[in-house]
């Protein structure tokens, strides 16, 4: 480090200090960030979607396909009725 430069600063914020509590994730599952979805605590604590039914999974996959190239969107949009899916498409 040469002489003109310095290991601190004398910047001072203008911004009141806010307290930012509310913005900590929680332990409930109300307002969680899985849109709703029910959460589980795995093994080392952290906090995962639950695992959803393979019925779930499979609309899940062909309202995600109805556009998608190199298929007939009439029949996928068939099969996501169905297995279940309700969403007007």
């Amino acid at each position: 480090m040469n002489q003109n430069q310095s290991t601190s600063h004398n910047y001072k914020n203008p911004s009141k200090a806010q307290n930012l509590a509310h913005v900590e994730a929680g332990s409930d599952d109300e307002g969680f960030g899985f849109a709703g979805a029910k959460t589980i605590i795995d093994k080392n604590g952290w906090r995962q979607r639950a695992p959803i039914s393979d019925r779930e999974c499979i609309r899940l996959c062909l309202r995600n396909s109805i556009g998608l190239c190199g298929v007939d969107k009439e029949q996928v949009k068939r099969l996501y009725v169905k297995y279940g899916g309700k969403q007007i498409i």
